[in-house]
């Protein structure tokens, strides 16, 4: 009877100190094995349509007047005629389109914004230069539009 209590008590010693060098090789073994980077939700979620790139937009500046009262000065009316060009849907949140128009004595730095795939423009803008120049765009950034949507 001795010997099997002798073979209990060694066996109940045995599993915990099992137990306990078991438990400290997994807490200080913790750091080195990797742990898995967690996923965010968002992650796993296909994302949306992307914010268009300035390549994707061609913009043409259409001359409404012009009026030359000095032989080498001139003021053209215009206004920007937008074109999306890209491949992808446009965002669904706001953005801005920012551009420069060039032709005139100096570019003219200018933008508009993208609200529910409608572009809100500046009409009948004027800009001093040469008789007979020609106006181009070229379009220099495109920017989500931070803050509350403005009330129309």
């Amino acid at each position: 009877m001795a010997i099997r209590r002798l073979l209990a008590a060694l066996c109940i010693v045995g599993l915990l100190a099992t137990g306990i060098g078991l438990t400290i090789f997994f807490l200080t073994q913790k750091d080195s094995l990797g742990t898995p980077t967690p996923r965010t939700p968002s992650a796993l979620q296909p994302s949306g349509p992307s914010m268009p790139t300035p390549a994707e937009w061609k913009i043409a500046a259409e001359v409404t007047g012009q009026d030359c009262p000095a032989p080498d000065k001139c003021t053209f009316t215009y206004s920007v005629k937008p074109n999306y060009t890209g491949n992808h849907p446009l965002p669904d949140n706001d953005f801005t389109v920012f551009y420069d128009v060039i032709g005139g004595f100096a570019p003219q730095s200018s933008s508009f914004t993208v609200s529910d795939g409608q572009a809100r423009i500046f009409k009948d803008v004027l800009i001093d230069g040469p008789p007979g120049a020609q106006l181009s765009v070229n379009v220099t950034k495109v920017s989500a539009v931070a803050g509350p949507k403005p009330v129309s």
